[in-house]
């Protein structure tokens, strides 16, 4: 499951994945951030603390979501602390797409 937020100003979009990264869920991950990246102007976060597992068509997803933002001139990061995926992404992708972010709340 994908959800999105955008902040007030604009600047943060921010997605959250809640289930298997892999090839699966790269359709609805690209449409909800091509939906929303009009919105954004400075940064798109995608959170992975729900993601129960990544295989290598998650790690593909993880490389084409930061392609388009890079295209998009968006900073694009990783929070993905305690999440069992996150050691799968740091083993084949190192620390360079991992931030360090405190909990954002979201609306209800």
């Amino acid at each position: 499951m994908i959800t999105s937020y955008l902040s007030p100003e604009g600047s943060l979009l921010y997605l959250s994945l809640v289930g298997k990264l892999d090839r699966h869920c790269a359709e609805e991950l690209v449409s909800e951030y091509t939906e929303r990246r009009q919105e954004c102007t400075n940064r798109c976060i995608l959170d992975l603390r729900g993601a129960d597992e990544c295989d290598a068509g998650g790690l593909a997803v993880l490389q084409r979501i930061a392609r388009l933002t890079h295209a998009d001139g968006l900073q694009f990061g990783i929070t993905a602390s305690g999440a069992p995926a996150s050691e799968a992404i740091r083993r084949q992708a190192g620390d360079c797409w991992i931030d360090s972010l405190p909990e954002i709340p979201l609306p209800i």
